[in-house]
């Protein structure tokens, strides 16, 4: 197992190693090498090789080819949930505009691309590279991108799955009107290992998400030189979650946010500007352990308008740590290190006799990375199945290829892009290490194992929630109300059927799963009983790009640690005490209540959006929940239930909501049972968030349920 404790040191050892190779694995620097059964027309490209042959010397002009690989990719290969991956060995890649995200349709109209992974060899030697002086790239007021990605949604949020990883964008000199990525992206997109940078006087900004609707999204390891803004982002939908983030030699600020929720961790900021720059009364910021450097006396390294939590950062050569104009807010922050600093008073439940006034603070680790570069310890799906072969049950052979791969002492399996057909549980075992997805779907079947008998139970009701104690968050006791059972772990178990992966009896110290959607088939919708994934071993597991139908998640009693990246679907459920989780980007989705379920464990999330109504993080039995930035979202007029509900357990969190005045904010923000008392927490508690249709949702800074410091730590 390597833990690198950020990214310049990962980056370091990188170029110390040379060109030290690194097999495929998202947000990996280092060289990206494949088998070639990898390859395949319309899902996994080499764009040099025929049909395409694009130029990779720098000497052409490959703006038109690269468009027209996108309109033969999208048009020839299906559409439906599918990953496309364009793959960019070492070089230069010349530009001279924009290259959109668009195809001609049959009717002759322009039609959104999605579902694109831009993947480069290697983040130093694959080079985008636009002309120097190019006209369409003088205003900076209405800047370009070198690539711009779309959704295919008139409403701006449905560009799933665009991605980014293991390469470099140069916007050229004398380009004051251009960006690097002008980026949307929705749920499962994300950014990994890239690097933008401008000359001198040139570049509007390095990554640019000002259209509707941005995220939510990952950004991981990019690094920004020079440009007005490193980053721009706008819009109050939805939220963008960053982790490594190197920011230098901007013109106006690093980092630009205008009433959206970024949720950042180590930012590394070089830069005479400020460093961040919060503005708008919407927007929430969320900086944790980060460092702001190169700083004119002149200037505050943040300055904020909106909410805003910082946590460990050291800021230097600043006026200022912190200057906030939010209304109502508190007073500015010195500059030097800011341990915990809240825009706004933080808010708790009252009525209890003392509550913590500071966030949990809950340990952070790094995701795990494995490495083994040597073909020969990889097996391919390809020894057994194919995929896209109709719709007959491929999961015996899918198992048969796992279990020789583990025989033979193998530590990475892949999957061959494209979709398999699956009836019962797959178990990896053994020696396997590394489970490689490459946008492989999965769809299962109605007549095998997940069939849905009609003696099954529905799923358990929700945890009840309290009811309202009180009209507002005052400081009267609220009177003792008996806590609302919570279903036990195996009420829950017997309900959602058997898993469609498991792990089990592994021999190395982790295991790591990337790249995989997990579907019913389109006629088992509806007739399937069956869950994404089971971490049935006390060894650590890392899902990375992980999409599943309801639930995504649950585990065995002997769980040991999991690490999340980016994590689509709804119900993801940690009913094992003690077991302790590392989540970064979750997105729950669906009508399930919990979406996220916490028993007895330590959760730190990095990042979290939801829809819908229902309890969406529900903690008890001693649980540990942190949440470093989260949007919560009800689509529909939502219920009683709170967003937490804290049954005798410990909840900090920063978040804001979404209220657009047909689908009003929740009616109780938090629900807290300490004993067989309970207080909730309403939005006239919390600070008032402008939003849609003259609705007024809320920010939150930080919110608090658990009892004071003192009597926390004398437990």
């Amino acid at each position: 197992m390597l833990i690198f404790p950020r990214v310049s040191f990962r980056r370091f050892l990188l170029l110390l190693a040379g060109c030290m190779l690194v097999a495929i694995v998202p947000g990996r620097a280092g060289e990206v090498v494949l088998p070639d059964d990898v390859f395949r027309p319309y899902y996994f490209v080499d764009v040099t090789k025929a049909p395409y042959s694009i130029d990779n010397t720098g000497k052409q002009d490959v703006t038109q080819a690269i468009r027209a690989m996108i309109q033969d990719v999208w048009h020839n290969g299906q559409p439906a949930l599918r990953l496309k991956t364009l793959y960019f060995p070492n070089g230069t890649y010349r530009l001279t505009d924009t290259i959109d995200d668009m195809a001609v349709n049959k009717q002759g109209k322009n039609q959104a691309v999605h579902r694109l992974y831009w993947l480069g060899q290697s983040r130093d030697k694959t080079l985008f590279k636009l002309d120097d002086n190019l006209p369409a790239f003088q205003d900076p007021k209405k800047p370009k991108g070198m690539i711009r990605t779309e959704s295919i949604g008139v409403n701006g949020n449905d560009a799933y799955q665009n991605s980014f990883a293991n390469l470099t964008l140069d916007v050229g000199a004398g380009n004051p009107g251009a960006a690097g990525i002008d980026y949307l992206a929705s749920n499962n997109g994300e950014i990994h290992d890239v690097t933008i940078r401008a000359p001198e006087d040139s570049g509007a900004a390095g990554l640019m998400m000002v259209r509707q609707w941005p995220g939510p999204t990952f950004v991981k390891n990019l690094e920004v030189d020079g440009f007005d803004y490193g980053v721009k982002l706008a819009k109050m939908e939805y939220s963008i979650t960053f982790e490594h983030l190197v920011l230098n030699n901007q013109r106006q600020a690093g980092f630009f946010n205008q009433d959206n929720c970024p949720f950042i961790r180590d930012l590394q900021s070089v830069n005479k500007v400020p460093a961040v720059v919060n503005t708008g009364a919407a927007g929430l910021l969320v900086l944790v352990d980060s460092k702001l450097s190169g700083g004119d006396s002149a200037n505050a390294a943040v300055e904020n308008a909106g909410g805003a939590f910082l946590r460990n950062v050291e800021t230097t050569g600043y006026g200022k740590g912190l200057k906030n104009t939010a209304s109502g807010g508190n007073a500015d922050a010195p500059p030097g290190l800011i341990t915990e600093y809240t825009s706004h008073p933080v808010i708790t439940t009252k009525g209890f006799s003392s509550s913590r006034s500071t966030s949990l603070h809950l340990e952070v680790r790094e995701t795990p990375l494995f490495e083994d570069n040597d073909f020969s310890h990889w097996y391919s799906v390809g020894n057994k199945t194919k995929p896209d072969t109709g719709m007959t049950d491929q999961a015996d052979q899918i198992q048969a290829a796992i279990d020789e791969a583990a025989a033979q002492g193998k530590t990475t399996f892949y999957f061959i892009p494209g979709q398999y057909m699956v009836g019962h549980t797959l178990n990896f075992h053994g020696s396997i290490r590394r489970v490689l997805g490459l946008g492989a779907v999965l769809r299962t079947l109605d007549d095998g194992m997940f069939k849905k008998e009609a003696s099954d139970l529905p799923a358990p009701a929700p945890p009840a929630p309290a009811p309202p104690i009180q009209a507002a968050n005052t400081n009267v006791a609220a009177a003792a109300t008996p806590a609302a059972p919570l279903p036990s772990p195996s009420s829950i178990k017997s309900d959602y059927g058997p898993p469609v992966f498991r792990v089990s009896d592994l021999q190395g110290d982790d295991i790591e799963f990337s790249q995989f959607c997990i579907v019913p088939n389109f006629t088992a919708v509806g007739k399937v009983n069956c869950y994404g994934f089971q971490q049935d071993t006390d060894k650590t597991v890392v899902l990375r790009d992980f999409e599943s139908s309801d639930p995504c998640y649950r585990a065995s009693d002997k769980a040991g640690d999991l690490y999340l990246e980016t994590g689509v679907g709804n119900g993801w459920l940690f009913e094992h005490p003690g077991q302790k989780i590392w989540a970064r980007q979750l997105d729950p989705e669906g009508n399930a209540s919990p979406k996220v379920l916490n028993v007895g464990s330590k959760l730190w999330v990095l990042g979290l959006k939801t829809e819908k109504p229902g309890i969406q993080v529900d903690s008890s039995k001693g649980a540990e929940t942190e949440v470093l930035g989260a949007l919560f979202y009800p689509v529909r007029v939502p219920n009683d239930d709170p967003i937490f509900r804290v049954d005798n357990s410990r909840l900090s969190a920063s978040y804001v909501t979404i209220d657009n005045s047909k689908t009003p904010d929740f009616p109780q923000q938090l629900v807290e049972i300490r004993g067989t008392a309970q207080n909730a927490v309403h939005p006239t508690d919390c600070y008032p968030r402008p939003c849609f249709g003259n609705g007024t949702a809320a920010i939150v800074p930080l919110i608090v349920a658990a009892p004071s410091e003192d009597a926390a730590s004398a437990k």
